[in-house]
């Protein structure tokens, strides 16, 4: 992080305490509506209690950018947006699967995806 960067978040984060009347805890976070870190005005600040909120937030306005539906999301093979539970987009997640990482697939593309790995591994121990 450069002392721009750092300089643009104590900003930020003054701004909102000021806003609040209270400081902001450790964990909380400053969100630019507008994305411009150079944007304090207060109704382009969104205090957030933590990175994971904000992360959300950015993964929502994406969303709505590319679709016009914050709820939509974009495949980590295709890259093509749909909303989850339509089709065969689902996403994986720690809260229903232990080893999911929270991205979005299509489960025909992640079928394609293991067909060619497993192809690839075959191949390899075939040769050996």
């Amino acid at each position: 992080m450069t002392v721009t960067e750092a300089s643009y978040r104590r900003r930020a984060r003054k701004i909102v305490a000021r806003a609040l009347g209270h400081a902001l805890p450790r964990k909380a976070h400053v969100h630019h509506v507008d994305g411009d870190e150079s944007n304090n005005s207060n109704n382009n600040l969104v205090a957030c209690e933590d990175m994971g909120y904000h992360k959300l937030l950015h993964l929502r306005t994406a969303a709505f950018q590319a679709t016009g539906n914050p709820h939509a999301r974009k495949c980590m093979l295709c890259d093509v947006w749909q909303v989850p539970g339509t089709g065969d987009m689902v996403v994986v997640t720690r809260s229903n699967r232990p080893s999911g990482d929270g991205r979005a697939r299509h489960l025909s593309c992640h079928r394609q995806y293991e067909a060619q790995r497993r192809g690839v591994d075959n191949q390899s121990n075939e040769s050996v």
